[in-house]
């Protein structure tokens, strides 16, 4: 029952995501995103489609990119990285 639980708050916390990104509040995105621990974020990216993606993770502050980098795929991972300046990916991993 845990599981389907965190699953159904997983999904609302999502929708409530998408609804704000979809809405231009992105200071509320911004909030929602950094408010969350890396693997949650990282989550959170692999659900949104690859426009959207992009744009949350403009929003990261640039102190998590590095933990969020290590916890999505290794697809999502390429596709974040091709996206960063070389500095940025330099803090990123430092």
């Amino acid at each position: 029952m845990g599981e389907a639980v965190e699953r159904a708050e997983r999904e609302q916390h999502l929708r409530r995501f998408t609804q704000a990104l979809g809405s231009g509040a992105l200071s509320n995105v911004r909030r929602m995103l950094n408010s969350l621990y890396p693997a949650e974020i990282a989550h959170l990216l692999e659900s949104l489609p690859a426009n959207e993606r992009k744009l949350a993770w403009e929003l990261i502050l640039p102190e998590h990119e590095g933990d969020v980098l290590l916890h999505v795929s290794d697809n999502v991972r390429a596709s974040l990285i091709r996206e960063m300046a070389h500095n940025e990916l330099v803090a990123a991993t430092a």
